[in-house]
């Protein structure tokens, strides 16, 4: 197959191989939440105690702890009712929820928001009871005009296929003046010409339901793009065969995703495909801090700010580095929340977490041909 004839813009050498050994079916979002139950996200301890103070990984675990958590309360601070869009299962909508928000929290992948709602029922702190999971169609936003009194987005933007679309049912469905709260990884600012192409690639065997997965996750740069691939083995196969104890080790442990990397087993690529039977795989837009800007801005959203990404685990870190730990306060919360403020935050695009508004005037900002409210 000639480049020019495959589908997927600057393929990289791995999905070269893929496309010639196979046709993988395109799906919306993370072609990899569609395929994950999560089972074994439900069995992790971090999710539900409380963080130890004298124990600095406990600063940052995703759900009921750290500065991404406390960034996000920091935007919404004051606001009741939240919309959690991308919530995937749980975040930040637990720790919103935990500190007295009534969380919404939506997502297109009905596995993720069956696991969130399992984690809810396994929670013992009251505040998650503020919390329901809807799944949803992708871009559609299935509430009435200004029912929600602020957003967040984690990661998510980069996940839908038409992040215009969502943007102005978010528009619709906030009331003016309704702060939003945009977390979007780091990416360098475009045009820029990356040392590597891809600038990264990562293969994984991944075991769920009986069937053994190849996971291919590949980042291009200019464009910002995201691409994963979900490939299924033949269980009949000799790959199979030889994966077949590493499935049952990785099982086994019952703890974090069943996932093991490619280059632990001693099996080649070729040979890999070689048995692949059928797939998946998903495209994902990236922005970097100044695309992001542009989106928004272009979307009618105001009062853009950008933030720096505080690290919770490294602060504790050189605390206990210097011997201070053990003399700050119990309360890991106030100490990130004071953390959190103390990072000054700027209009110029640099980082990937921005905060903006919902104009108060429901005609500011709208483009030509457009009137306020209207869904496409």
């Amino acid at each position: 197959m000639n480049e020019e004839n495959f589908p997927v813009v600057k393929p990289t050498e791995t999905e070269k191989k893929i496309w010639v050994r196979l046709r993988p079916r395109k799906t919306g979002g993370l072609v990899r939440n569609k395929a994950f139950v999560f089972k074994d996200v439900l069995d992790w301890p971090e999710w539900y105690r409380e963080p130890e103070k004298l124990n600095p990984d406990d600063w940052e675990r995703s759900i009921m702890a750290g500065c991404r958590g406390e960034w996000f309360a920091h935007v919404v601070e004051g606001r009741r009712r939240i919309l959690d869009v991308g919530c995937g299962f749980g975040f930040p909508s637990f720790y919103l929820a935990r500190y007295g928000h009534e969380v919404v929290g939506v997502d297109p992948s009905p596995s993720e928001i069956a696991t969130a709602r399992a984690i809810a029922e396994r929670m013992e702190n009251p505040g998650t009871r503020n919390t329901r999971f809807e799944v949803i169609e992708e871009n559609k936003l299935p509430f009435d005009d200004n029912s929600f009194d602020a957003a967040t987005l984690c990661t998510s933007l980069e996940c839908m296929g038409e992040p215009e679309v969502l943007l102005r049912e978010l528009k619709r469905v906030l009331g003016p003046g309704s702060p939003i709260a945009i977390e979007e990884e780091d990416r360098p600012v475009t045009p820029v010409t990356p040392k590597t192409h891809p600038v990264w690639e990562n293969l994984h065997w991944a075991f769920f339901d009986g069937q053994i997965w190849l996971w291919c996750e590949t980042r291009i740069c200019d464009p910002h793009l995201d691409r994963r691939y979900m490939l299924r083995l033949d269980m009949k196969g000799k790959v199979a065969h030889k994966l077949q104890p590493v499935m049952e080790s990785v099982l086994s442990k019952k703890k974090g995703m069943p996932v093991m990397d490619f280059e632990k087993v001693d099996i080649g690529l070729d040979e890999a495909l070689a048995e692949i039977v059928d797939g998946e795989y998903s495209e994902a837009r990236g922005y970097d801090p100044v695309s992001l800007k542009d989106l928004l801005e272009r979307m009618g959203f105001t009062d853009l700010r950008f933030f720096a990404k505080p690290n919770g685990a490294e602060f504790a870190k050189s605390l206990e580095k210097y011997g201070l730990l053990e003399k700050m306060p119990d309360d890991v919360r106030g100490i990130l929340r004071a953390l959190v403020r103390s990072v000054p935050t700027i209009e110029t695009p640099v980082w990937g977490m921005v905060s903006c508004m919902v104009p108060n005037a429901r005609n500011t900002h709208t483009r030509k041909g457009e009137r306020s409210g209207e869904q496409k």
